[in-house]
């Protein structure tokens, strides 16, 4: 669902690959108002439909809140990333309420262009299933060494208007969490990273787009951020030349920090 997705990875620490093999990213066209507004360098920020209480007045925002090295968006990701993995039939309900906003394949949400997706509502009908069948989960700690990679990874893509889950150095994502720590800290360690292009710059779209999938046949962004055994988080968004915004997430079962920043 959206402008852009590529495909979230995961890697174990047994056999963490040196090379790893990326799925093919997913390309879905916006709409050429859309286009334009992108080109032109600027934000959109709709008021997205919501049946929940609003993020600032929830526990998972507050205990993110005093994150010094997080933007306000960055710490609201990692909030909507937690509200979601402690109530995930709740956060079913509010992706009910999003099915309401599409037509045939075009979403048309209040105060932007129509959207063009994949599969139209189906996806998101299978993300609500996948909700309703999920058990609580652990919230995500969030980690300066985390996401100082995953901000590695903005900065350059981003000012190259390139995509994917290789650096212009060919460093992959775990390249680049051993920068600032490790994340094979015990065996049986797993770490992974989920990256959002949109010219819309709002937490709760972002996660929308990682939890519904849309147009990725595998689901790697809805696996890897509903992964029970993840505990710590890094997240980073910044400018991007060509799609207006890039962020990163980054997930780890493990993660000790390191001392470089």
């Amino acid at each position: 669902m959206g402008v852009l997705a590529s495909v979230g990875i995961t890697a174990n620490a047994e056999a963490a690959p040196t090379e790893p093999k990326f799925a093919n990213l997913v390309l879905v066209t916006p709409t050429t108002r859309a286009v334009q507004q992108v080109s032109q360098g600027s934000s959109m920020e709709p008021a997205l439909p919501t049946r929940i209480p609003p993020l600032a007045t929830t526990e998972y925002f507050t205990a993110v809140s005093t994150v010094n090295y997080l933007s306000t968006v960055e710490r609201e990701i990692v909030a909507e990333t937690n509200r979601l993995r402690a109530e995930p039939s709740r956060y079913a309900d509010e992706l009910e309420n999003l099915r309401s906003y599409f037509d045939g394949n075009l979403l048309r949400l209040p105060g932007l262009p129509p959207i063009e997706t994949v599969e139209g509502v189906a996806a998101v009908d299978e993300a609500i299933a996948a909700l309703r069948d999920t058990a609580p989960l652990p919230v995500l700690t969030p980690s300066p060494g985390m996401s100082h990679a995953a901000r590695d990874h903005v900065r350059d893509l981003g000012s190259l208007g390139a995509d994917g889950h290789y650096g212009s150095d060919g460093s992959t994502p775990f390249d680049r969490l051993n920068r600032y720590g490790s994340w094979e800290a015990a065996p049986g360690s797993q770490a992974g990273e989920n990256l959002s292009y949109s010219p819309i710059n709002v937490a709760r779209w972002h996660v929308m787009q990682w939890i519904v999938d849309d147009g990725v046949s595998n689901r790697g962004h809805r696996q890897a951020i509903l992964r029970q055994n993840y505990r710590y988080t890094g997240i980073s968004c910044g400018e991007h030349t060509v799609y207006g915004t890039m962020c990163s997430m980054t997930y780890a079962s493990d993660f000790i920090e390191g001392s470089e920043r």
